[in-house]
């Protein structure tokens, strides 16, 4: 069975890069792609796919609030974080909003797919070596009670 995954990146370059590098996985079948939270968040809800691979820097909304609306309105959909921001404060915003990964752009395919699966199967994954070096207890965000 194909693991179904949604591209959202704002460079174009990146997602055809992606698309490129899964044409022949026969483990993976990029359903769709958007440039931005808004399209992505549509996307979503209409193609309901197993994982949303996205970066948190997205023009037209910003990528937590668009990893909550995803995982409001798909529960099931797993969201991996594809960036280059190694901030320790925007992955535990990410985590807490509902990202099952958080990547950084520097891994190689064979990281990404292995990502991609792991979250399909279990709904989290590991982090990767250099990935939230900077988190500490004072970056998770806090609760409003």
């Amino acid at each position: 069975m194909r693991t179904r995954v949604l591209l959202i990146d704002a460079q174009t370059l990146l997602r055809e890069g992606i698309k490129e590098v899964f044409r022949t996985d026969r483990s993976i079948a990029i359903v769709g792609e958007a440039g931005d939270g808004y399209d992505g968040v549509a996307q979503t809800s209409t193609l309901a796919p197993d994982v949303v691979v996205m970066d948190v820097a997205l023009p037209g909304g910003d990528g937590i609030a668009t990893i909550r609306a995803i995982r409001a309105r798909c529960p099931s959909t797993q969201v991996v974080v594809l960036t280059d921001v190694d901030d320790g404060g925007v992955y535990c915003n990410a985590i807490a909003a509902g990202a099952a990964a958080y990547v950084l752009k520097t891994l190689s395919p064979a990281e990404l797919a292995s990502t991609i699966h792991t979250v399909a199967g279990r709904g989290c994954a590991p982090l990767l070596p250099g990935v939230g070096a900077h988190v500490t207890p004072h970056a998770w965000p806090r609760s409003s009670s």
